[in-house]
């Protein structure tokens, strides 16, 4: 018997499951785990979710947008981003956000008033309610897309420590700011 280079592999091979979180249509975040890693963390969170929502759009689309430019820069781009996650809604047939433009407007305002003075600085964190209708969208969508999708509603260590760090810079800046007052 010879043997073919040329001849497929005769061994058996175990099937390679796809991960399921590749095929994603945006971020997957829990809305409680949003709005709580938000607060504690002083909307620092929402840079992160910004960012993650734009990688994903980018690998999907094979764009050339910088991801982490448009999270710092987000107040340019939150409108672009929720219409985004609007019209891939749409498109899919899955309940949409009521009015991207109010969000956006909203997260807007929220997130320049309270950086502009000391304690409207806890304003900002308010932003969020503007952003939880869009990440729940998105959610639908993800959920659409990849029903079996690991919806990260878990908290992980590193966002335990996040949330503690965040209690702790706040309840520092609330004495801190009392104190400058007297």
């Amino acid at each position: 018997m010879t043997h073919n280079p040329y001849a497929p592999p005769t061994a058996n091979v175990a099937d390679v499951q796809p991960d399921n979180d590749a095929r994603l249509a945006h971020f997957a975040v829990s809305t409680t785990k949003l709005v709580v890693m938000s607060i504690c963390t002083l909307s620092f969170y929402l840079i992160y979710w910004f960012y993650k929502h734009w990688k994903v759009i980018k690998d999907r689309e094979g764009s050339d947008i910088i991801p982490m430019m448009r999270a710092i820069f987000a107040v340019f781009f939150v409108y672009s981003l929720f219409t985004n996650i609007r019209d891939e809604a749409n498109r899919l047939g899955v309940k949409s956000v009521a009015n991207v433009g109010v969000a956006a407007i909203g997260w807007i305002l929220i997130t320049l008033i309270g950086n502009s003075t000391e304690w409207f600085g806890y304003v900002s964190l308010l932003s969020v309610v503007f952003v939880v209708p869009v990440q729940a969208c998105a959610n639908r969508i993800n959920e659409h897309v990849s029903p079996d999708h690991d919806p990260n509603s878990r908290f992980t260590g590193w966002n335990v420590v996040w949330i503690v760090v965040g209690i702790l810079l706040t309840a520092l800046s609330i004495v801190g700011l009392t104190l400058s007052e007297e």
